[in-house]
């Protein structure tokens, strides 16, 4: 998928995934040398990162996210039918997002 947005470091930086990765590490440093062995730290500090991971890019694909309430796709209006969480797989997991979903504008009475 070509991404047509710019992405603002600021904003990415202020993430709460990567505050809670920082304040994570921070424990995990703040521990008496010894308190937990390299193999459970290691595992821990992996979680951390890809929880943070998930964080940005779930933050970013919500953000790319077009919410009007209608818009033209191949010459077709599409109305937005809905906007809802879904979860949706990336190379962190999965990630859960608010994302808003559209169909072709039927023209006339609807049907029920």
């Amino acid at each position: 998928m070509r991404v047509f947005h710019t992405t603002s470091c600021e904003a990415i930086a202020n993430d709460n995934g990567l505050a809670r990765l920082a304040t994570g590490l921070a424990r995990l440093r703040g521990l008496a040398p010894g308190a937990v062995g390299f193999e459970e730290m290691e595992a821990q500090v992996h979680a951390l990162f890809v929880a943070a991971e998930r964080d940005v890019l779930g933050a970013e694909l919500e953000r790319l996210d077009v919410d009007v309430p209608h818009l033209v796709l191949d010459g077709q209006v599409h109305g937005r039918v809905l906007r809802s969480a879904m979860v949706y797989t990336s190379a962190a997991g999965p990630v859960r997002v608010v994302r808003t979903l559209y169909a072709v504008a039927r023209s006339g009475r609807s049907r029920h």
